[in-house]
C-alpha cells in the first residue's frame, strides 16, 4: 500500500462520515422550508467545517511536530514530501465537504457558475495559506521537545497569526468601503459573500463583491501561501529531529 492510499484511508475514515453528514443535512434542508431546519443546517455545516479544519491542521502537528504517526515514519519518503502529501489528502476531503455544503444553493439555482469557481478558488487559496502557516509554525518551533508545550505553542501561534491576518482583511473591507457588517464563519446564502483569512472564513453580510475585488483577496492568500511554504521548505532543509516527542 503506497503512502497516498494509506493517508487517504487514515483521514477518510474520520472525515468522510462528516462529509456524509453535511450531505444528509443538505437533503433535509432541500425537503423542508421551515426556519428551524434552515438554522440547523447552517449551524450544523459551520460546526462540521470547524471540526474538519481543526482535525486537518492537527494532523500536521502530529506528523511534523509530535512525530506521533509511527506508520508514516516507516515511509522511505522525506518528511517534507509526506507533509505535502498529507496536506494534499486532507485538502481534497475539505474541498469535498465545502462543495457538499453548497448543494442547497445548486438545487435552488441561486449560484452562478462564475460564483462557484470564484468561491472554489477562494477556498483553495485559503487552504494553501492556512496549511502553509501551520507547517511554517511547526518548523519554527521544531526544537521544542515537550509534547504538550509543542501542541500548545503551535495552536496559540496559529490562532494569533491567523487572527492578525483576519484583522488586516477586515480593515481592507473598510478601505474598499464594501460593508461594515461581517461575522466570523462561513454562511451559504445569496445575501452573503465569503472570503478567507487563511482558513478562517469571514462572511460579509448583505453584499456581493465584484470579481476583481474578490480576486484581490484570493491573491493575498496566494501571496501568503508563497511566503509560508517557501519559509517552511527552507526550514525543512535544516537538520531536524523527527523522533517522537515525549
Amino acid at each position: 500500500m503506497n503512502d497516498k492510499r494509506l493517508l487517504a484511508i487514515k483521514h477518510g475514515r474520520i472525515m468522510l462520515p462528516f462529509v456524509a453528514l453535511i450531505i444528509i443535512l443538505a437533503v433535509i434542508h432541500l425537503n423542508s422550508d421551515e426556519l428551524v431546519v434552515q438554522e440547523i443546517y447552517a449551524v450544523g455545516v459551520m460546526l462540521i467545517d470547524f471540526i474538519l479544519v481543526i482535525y486537518s491542521l492537527d494532523s500536521i502537528v502530529q506528523l511534523v511536530g509530535l512525530c506521533s504517526d509511527r506508520l508514516m515514519l516507516l515511509s522511505p519518503k522525506s518528511r517534507w514530501n509526506l507533509v505535502v502529501l498529507n496536506v494534499g489528502v486532507v485538502s481534497c476531503y475539505l474541498l469535498l465537504a465545502h462543495i457538499a455544503g453548497m448543494i442547497p444553493r445548486f438545487a435552488a439555482e441561486s449560484i452562478s457558475i462564475k460564483f462557484f469557481w470564484l468561491d472554489l478558488l477562494g477556498y483553495i487559496s485559503a487552504m494553501l495559506s492556512g496549511f502553509g502557516l501551520m507547517v511554517f509554525i511547526i518548523y519554527c518551533i521544531k526544537k521544542i521537545r515537550s509534547r504538550s508545550t509543542m501542541r500548545i505553542c503551535a495552536w496559540v501561534l496559529y490562532l494569533s497569526i491567523a487572527s492578525l491576518i483576519a484583522y488586516c482583511y477586515i480593515k481592507l473591507f473598510s478601505a474598499y468601503q464594501i460593508n461594515d457588517l461581517w461575522i466570523i464563519g462561513a454562511v451559504q446564502s445569496t445575501l452573503t459573500c465569503n472570503v478567507y483569512a487563511g482558513l478562517i472564513p469571514i462572511t460579509l453580510i448583505d453584499t456581493a463583491l465584484s470579481t476583481d475585488k474578490y480576486l484581490a483577496f484570493v491573491f493575498m492568500n496566494l501571496g501568503l501561501s508563497v511566503i509560508f511554504w517557501l519559509g517552511s521548505w527552507i526550514f525543512s532543509k535544516k537538520k531536524n529531529n523527527y523522533l517522537e516527542v515525549n
